[in-house]
């Protein structure tokens, strides 16, 4: 009843006839109560009422400025109720701006500021700013012209980026990286905490730093992107190399920069990797690879025991050091009892396979890449299907699968290089 009551209040067959202010003042009333309901679908279907009532908003402001510059209403004497009609409009949406900008202060409830965001989102959308770059061609149809972002909308929305919602954090970035000024957001601070980001072993941390250097990305020249990407692209491959299952968990944690990499396409474009020793026109891929297959020998040893939770630390130390038989395992918990899962055994667990699955994903999207050939399907292919056959935890299968599935796609729309032959092949690892 109330989702229809507002609805009938709000929305007219003719969506060029004018607002009142009563409406307006109703809808004022009746949103801070719609934005804090706990109720999903009622959001939902509360978002698009109120997204429709913004296309009226935008029909009326258009059909009023329209109508000023008729000479013939100048001549009627309507010119004061259009001015009234924009002045209403105008003064509505600062209000809806203001109030979804308060929405996402520290304390706000997820409800509420995953509400705000969107609703600025739908305007912006709708073309209500001036400093809005949507990609396109601005259209005729709206007649106001505000400007969307200030100082504390960017400092509020940038601190947002690390949102532990991952729904909020992805809207406040797609709303940052519409901003046609740069100059509001401090890009050499903001590209240092990114990376301090990065290396935070709290995954909402750690992606948030990932967001933030795409952020950077965006408003940097093409030099200094292809100098970060492959920075950390250069670091991610060294920490492997030297680190151990534990340090890659608790130390120097590899997750951030990974999404980092899968979400520039600066890095998989451009990335200038001779130095490393590998070829300019595969350099991404050909890494990317050694990255999954160096993360698969620190962590396979731990995900493919059947009770992995209990494989990280035996006698102290990690599993991957050990190297004890399914025999001797058994004798040990015998012996000693079950192992204790403190938080450290569950976090270095947690990070083995969170780090495997977005490097799988980082390698489905270089894999795409045109230089890559049939052999590097074939082998990544088989190397999967061999992962998937032995992990032993269900969590890391349900990273890994999306992967695979993501780059047996690719090869069944590759007709021309008869790469939807491949997937068969794959089958027989598991026989």
């Amino acid at each position: 009843m109330r989702l229809l009551s507002f609805r009938f209040l709000t929305s007219d067959a003719q969506k060029a006839k004018p607002i009142s202010t009563q409406i307006y003042d109703l809808v004022k009333q009746v949103l801070p109560l719609t934005f804090a309901d706990d109720d999903m679908q009622y959001r939902n279907d509360v978002l698009h009422t109120i997204h429709l009532f913004i296309k009226r908003i935008r029909a009326t402001s258009y059909n009023a400025r329209k109508e000023l510059g008729n000479a013939q209403s100048r001549v009627a004497n309507h010119e004061n109720v259009l001015q009234s009609i924009l002045h209403n409009a105008r003064k509505f949406t600062e209000w809806l701006v203001a109030y979804c900008r308060d929405c996402l202060t520290p304390g706000r409830t997820f409800y509420t500021t995953s509400m705000a965001l969107d609703l600025l989102y739908i305007l912006s959308t709708e073309e209500f700013f001036t400093d809005v770059d949507l990609g396109r061609p601005p259209s005729t149809t709206w007649g106001l012209h505000l400007k969307l972002f200030s100082k504390a909308l960017v400092r509020l929305l940038i601190d947002r980026l690390a949102d532990p919602y991952e729904g909020v954090a992805r809207v406040a970035l797609s709303l940052l990286s519409m901003m046609k000024d740069k100059k509001l957001i401090p890009l050499p601070e903001l590209h240092s905490k990114g990376l301090e980001l990065c290396n935070s072993v709290r995954t909402d941390r750690s992606q948030g730093g990932a967001r933030a250097l795409i952020l950077c990305a965006k408003f940097q020249k093409e030099s200094e992107r292809k100098i970060t990407w492959n920075n950390i692209a250069q670091s991610v491959n060294r920490d492997i190399e030297v680190g151990t299952l534990e340090s890659l968990a608790l130390k120097t944690p590899l997750q951030g920069r990974l999404v980092a990499l899968r979400y520039s396409p600066s890095f998989l474009e451009n990335a200038d990797l001779r130095c490393m020793d590998y070829e300019y026109d595969r350099g991404a891929f050909l890494l990317v690879e050694d990255i999954c297959k160096l993360l698969w020998e620190r962590a396979g040893p731990i995900l493919t025991r059947d009770s992995p939770e209990g494989n990280v630390h035996v006698f102290g130390q990690p599993a991957l050091f050990t190297h004890l038989t399914h025999e001797n395992f058994i004798d040990h918990l015998h012996k000693n009892g079950p192992l204790e899962h403190d938080d450290e055994t569950q976090e270095i667990l947690s990070s083995s396979w969170r780090s495997l699955k977005e490097a799988t994903a980082l390698l489905a999207h270089a894999i795409g890449c045109p230089s890559t050939t049939i052999d590097d399907f074939t082998n990544v292919g088989k190397m999967l299907m061999e992962w998937l056959c032995k992990i032993r935890h269900r969590g890391a299968f349900s990273a890994i699968m999306p992967s695979f599935e993501q780059i047996i796609s690719l090869c069944c729309v590759d007709q021309r290089r008869r790469f939807h032959t491949l997937p068969k092949e794959w089958l027989k690892v598991s026989r």
